[in-house]
């Protein structure tokens, strides 16, 4: 979880850098959701005598990934609101990402609860039910319990995360809006000066006129 939050962080803030230089949005959800399908996958293949320096890389993979997904929906959801409409929209992207995780946590669980059990029983048909709390008090237990959160992965995130590569493809390249903002303020700014500028000649004709009279 370590390495997740980290290139969590890394991308999210590298994917902020180039979209305010850039100006793209899109793209960076997609190829983020696209990596994310992989990246689960390669956990779903993580075994018990797997080196610790492949399974960094795979979660490396998957954290950089999800990174530019989450951060950036909400400032896509900044970007298509209006003005008066910011703060909701912000709230609610922040809502769904927290109670999606609480949802997401609760039903892994429940897919890990069910399938632990299943799966000892396929290795040793003849054995007592057990439960996952029996973890340590059964034989091959910490090895079955790799087994069975590796098709926890497979049964309830990976579909999830094949449903977000999907979604992204609907998602229009929508471009980020600074330049058009600074080209309006400086054009406004030019457009004051030219009315300021325009004010102080008529004043100028208008005291010359009378200085004639």
């Amino acid at each position: 979880m370590s390495m997740n939050s980290l290139f969590y962080s890394f991308t999210a803030m590298a994917s902020g850098y180039f979209i305010g230089k850039w100006g793209h949005i899109s793209i960076f959800i997609k190829y983020g959701s696209f990596f994310s399908c992989i990246g689960v996958y390669l956990i779903t293949l993580i075994n018990i005598d797997t080196s610790y320096t492949i399974e960094f890389f795979i979660f490396m993979l998957y954290g950089l990934s999800i990174g530019v997904i989450y951060q950036n929906c909400i400032l896509m959801a900044q970007q298509v609101s209006p003005p008066e409409y910011l703060g909701i929209s912000t709230s609610i992207s922040s809502f769904f990402n927290y109670i999606g995780g609480v949802i997401g946590v609760g039903i892994y669980g429940a897919f890990l609860q069910n399938i632990y059990p299943r799966c000892y029983r396929n290795h040793f048909p003849q054995a007592s039910p057990i439960t996952l709390n029996d973890i340590h008090d059964v034989y091959m237990g910490n090895v079955i319990y790799v087994e069975a959160i590796r098709k926890t992965y497979l049964y309830s995130v990976f579909p999830v995360n094949i449903l977000i590569f999907l979604s992204s493809l609907l998602i229009k390249d929508y471009k980020f809006n600074t330049n058009n903002k600074t080209k309006n303020h400086k054009e406004k700014k030019v457009e004051k000066e030219m009315k300021q500028q325009k004010d102080n000649n008529q004043i100028i004709v208008s005291v010359s006129l009378d200085d004639k009279n």
